[in-house]
């Protein structure tokens, strides 16, 4: 067991790499006037290709994704190397459990926010609007997953208490 979660621990890690290089090379792109050659942005249904103009504010709306899923991805770092010194039910486990399901679910929210935000694009008189459809969206299944997980959180913070409580009373 403890290998797995050092090995879980690291792919974590990795994660916050990543994110923390992609939170790098969109500020240096927030940086330029104009996209350079080769580079796209998209952001819901909007796509910035080569000299287009992005706005500061989609720059800013995926950095605080990335920062977010960044902090996600060290609460699980956190979780896992707890778990690998086999202290699966400490207050710290819980906490780390607690913020990375909520985080998570803010994430969620946030991703449909941004796929399902009803486009208007003006075109002469014409106006065009992108229909919602929540089925053919994965979110829903990852917002039911960080809802089990709350409960789980939930289950295990009371008998974590409980238990406290018992060891106090003998």
């Amino acid at each position: 067991m403890s290998t797995l979660c050092r090995v879980l621990q690291a792919f974590a890690w990795l994660s916050i790499i990543a994110l923390g290089l992609g939170i790098a090379v969109l500020a240096y792109l927030a940086t330029q006037d104009v996209l350079p050659e080769g580079a796209t942005v998209t952001a819901g249904s909007l796509e910035y290709s080569a000299g287009d103009r992005v706005p500061l504010l989609v720059y800013i709306s995926h950095i605080a994704f990335m920062a977010t899923a960044a902090y996600a991805g060290l609460c699980l770092a956190r979780l896992f190397n707890l778990f690998a010194l086999r202290r699966y039910f400490s207050a710290e486990s819980v906490g780390n459990m607690r913020r990375f399901a909520w985080l998570y679910i803010g994430l969620t929210v946030y991703a449909g926010i941004a796929k399902f935000v009803t486009m208007s694009a003006s075109q002469g008189d014409a106006v065009t609007t992108r229909a919602i459809d929540l089925s053919s969206w994965p979110g829903v299944t990852a917002l039911l997953y960080s809802f089990i997980l709350l409960v789980i959180v939930h289950v295990l913070d009371e008998a974590r208490r409980n238990s406290d409580e018992l060891d106090d009373y003998i």
